[in-house]
C-alpha cells in the first residue's frame, strides 16, 4: 500500500503508523474512494431542484405572494447592458467624468452577486460568512491582486470587523448590481491607467447615484416597454406554476416596487395577453420595499384607466383592484392571514425577504438564477466526484481531531493537502473571476449565509413550483455534501 505522497505503509496497514481502529477503517475507505476503487453515486440535484433551509409544509400555506422583477419576470442580458450604458452616460453628462469613458463596454462575464466594494481602499472583494476576505478574489479596477494586497491595505489581516464592514463596505446582492459592479471596476481601471487621482468613496457615490437615476427617472422602464421582447425572457413554466398553484386552491398576490403600467406590459407579454390580473387576489404596486415592511404608509387605490391614485381611504383590499403603497401591518390585518400562512417569493434577500421573515413571520422563497449554472457544474461527474472525495476527506479530518490519543501529524498533513487539491480543482469550474456565488474556499459566502438565515426554500426559477403537490412538505435531508446545496427536491 502506497500513500498519495509515495510513502510505503507502516505497521497498522497505513503509511502513517498506528491509528485507532475507527480512523484506520475510515482511512482505508477514503483511500479506496480517492483512488477510484469505490463507485460514486450520481448527483441528485438538477437546475430545477427546490432547495430547503427550513421545513415547509405547503398544505399549511394559504396565501402565496410574488415580487415582479427577477421573480415572475426574468430578463435577458440585454437589460444589464442597457443599465450600464445609461448609467455611464449619466456619469459623464451629469458628473462630468472623462468623455473617453464612453469607449468602455459592459462585460457581462465580469460581475456576480455577493461582491463587496470597499469605499476606503477602492477594492472589490469576496467575503465568506465569517467576514474573511478571499485572497483569490480581490480586484482593484479590473486588475486581480494577490495576497500581498492584505499587507498593503489591511495591515496583513484578511478579517473584516463588523464595524469596518458597516462603515466602509457596500454589498451588491441583486441582479441590477451586476452592471454597477462592472462600472465601478471599469471607471477605477480607467482612472488608474490615466494617472487621475480619485477618492474611492466619491467614485462609488457617483456611480451608485447614476445607476439609481436610471431607475428613478423612469428611463429604464420606458426603454424596456418600448422593446419588451428584447428584454424579457419568455418562460412558459412561470405560467404553468401560477396555474398549478391556483388549481391547488392557493390564493396568490403580487407585491412589487414597479409601477402598474410597467408590470402590465410585462405580464401581458409573459402570459401571452391573457388577463394576468385574474391570477391575483391582491395587486400592490409601487410598494417601496423594504420600507413597506416597516413603515406605515396607507394603501391607496390606483385607477388604471386614469392612471392616478384615489383619495379615498382604503378599508379593505379587494380582488380586481390595484393598490399602491401600503404596509405590512395593514396588509395582514385586512387579509386576516397569519404570517406563517403566507409564503412570499422574491429575488432580493434584504429588500424582499429579510423583513417579512423577521417582522411578519412570513415564510419566504428566493429566486436565485445563479443556481441554474452552478447546478449544471454540480452535475458534472468529475466535479461531483471531487466533491464527494472532499467530503470524505473532511470527515476523516474531523475524526482524527476527535480522537486526540491517536492524533497523527503526517496523516493530518496528507488530508489537508488533499482537501486543498480538491478545493482548487473544483473552484476552476466556477466563475472565472469570482468563483461560486454560494461558497468560497470551502465556506459559505456572506451572500449564502444570509440566504440560509432568512429564506425557507429557494430555486432558480418560479417555474420549479409547477410540480409541487398539494400535500408537499419540503423537508431537511441528512447532510451529505460539503457545499451549500444540502437539502433539495
Amino acid at each position: 500500500l502506497v500513500s498519495s505522497t509515495g510513502t510505503v505503509a507502516a505497521e497498522g496497514g497505513t503509511p502513517h503508523g498506528r491509528l485507532s481502529p475507527r480512523i484506520e477503517s475510515l482511512y482505508a475507505n477514503y483511500r479506496e474512494l480517492k483512488e477510484g476503487r469505490t463507485p460514486v453515486s450520481p448527483p441528485d440535484n438538477t437546475p430545477e431542484s427546490i432547495h430547503v433551509n427550513s421545513e415547509l409544509d405547503l398544505a399549511g400555506i394559504d396565501f402565496i405572494g410574488f415580487d415582479y422583477d427577477f421573480t415572475l419576470a426574468n430578463y435577458t442580458k440585454s437589460l444589464e447592458h442597457t443599465v450600464y450604458d445609461l448609467a455611464l452616460t449619466q456619469l459623464i453628462d451629469q458628473y462630468k467624468y472623462p468623455s473617453k469613458l464612453r469607449r468602455t463596454k459592459y462585460d457581462e462575464n465580469f460581475a456576480v452577486r455577493g461582491v463587496w466594494f470597499d469605499t476606503r481602499t477602492g477594492l472589490l472583494l469576496k467575503l465568506n460568512y465569517m467576514n474573511v476576505m478571499s485572497e483569490e478574489h480581490v480586484f482593484h479596477g479590473r486588475t486581480r491582486l494577490g495576497s500581498e494586497c492584505f499587507d498593503e491595505y489591511y495591515n496583513g489581516s484578511q478579517y473584516v470587523s463588523v464595524d469596518y464592514r458597516n462603515e466602509h463596505l457596500r454589498t451588491m446582492v441583486d441582479i441590477f448590481s451586476l452592471p454597477e459592479i462592472c462600472l465601478i471596476a471599469d471607471v477605477i481601471e480607467f482612472l488608474k491607467v490615466a494617472n487621475i487621482p480619485f477618492d474611492p468613496l466619491s467614485v462609488y457615490e457617483d456611480i451608485h447615484s447614476s445607476v439609481a437615476m436610471v431607475h428613478k427617472s423612469g428611463l429604464l422602464h420606458a426603454t424596456i416597454r418600448n422593446d419588451i421582447s428584447r428584454y424579457l425572457s419568455y418562460d412558459l413554466d412561470t405560467l404553468k406554476a401560477l396555474d398549478h398553484l391556483q388549481s391547488m386552491g392557493k390564493k396568490l398576490f403580487l407585491l412589487s416596487n414597479s409601477s402598474y403600467e410597467f408590470i402590465n406590459a410585462g405580464m401581458s407579454y409573459l402570459l401571452q395577453d391573457r388577463k394576468w390580473q385574474k391570477y391575483f387576489e391582491i395587486i400592490v404596486t409601487r410598494a417601496r420595499k423594504p420600507e413597506w415592511f416597516s413603515k406605515t404608509r396607507p394603501f391607496r387605490e390606483y385607477d388604471v384607466k386614469r392612471e392616478r391614485n384615489s383619495w379615498n381611504v382604503v378599508r379593505e383590499l379587494e380582488k380586481g383592484k390595484v393598490y399602491v403603497a401600503g404596509n405590512l401591518d395593514d396588509f395582514m390585518r385586512m387579509t386576516q392571514h397569519r404570517g406563517e400562512k403566507i409564503l412570499y417569493f422574491g429575488d432580493h434577500v434584504y429588500s424582499d425577504l429579510q423583513l417579512p421573515f423577521r417582522r411578519g413571520g412570513w415564510r419566504t422563497g428566493a429566486i436565485i438564477r445563479e443556481l441554474e449554472s452552478d447546478m449544471k457544474i454540480e452535475q458534472d461527474f468529475i466535479h461531483h466526484n471531487m466533491d464527494v472525495k472532499k467530503g470524505a476527506c473532511q470527515d476523516l479530518l474531523v475524526c482524527l481531531h476527535e480522537e486526540e490519543k491517536y492524533f497523527n501529524a503526517s496523516l493530518e498533513y496528507e488530508l489537508l493537502q488533499d482537501r486543498k487539491f480538491f478545493e482548487d480543482m473544483m473552484s476552476k469550474d466556477y466563475h472565472q473571476y469570482w468563483g461560486s456565488v454560494f461558497h468560497v474556499n470551502g465556506y459559505p459566502t456572506s451572500f449564502a449565509f444570509h440566504l440560509y438565515r432568512y429564506v425557507d426554500i429557494y430555486m432558480s426559477k418560479i417555474g420549479a413550483m409547477r410540480t409541487c403537490t398539494p400535500q408537499q412538505r419540503f423537508l431537511l435531508k441528512r447532510r451529505q455534501k460539503s457545499n451549500l446545496f444540502l437539502n433539495t427536491y
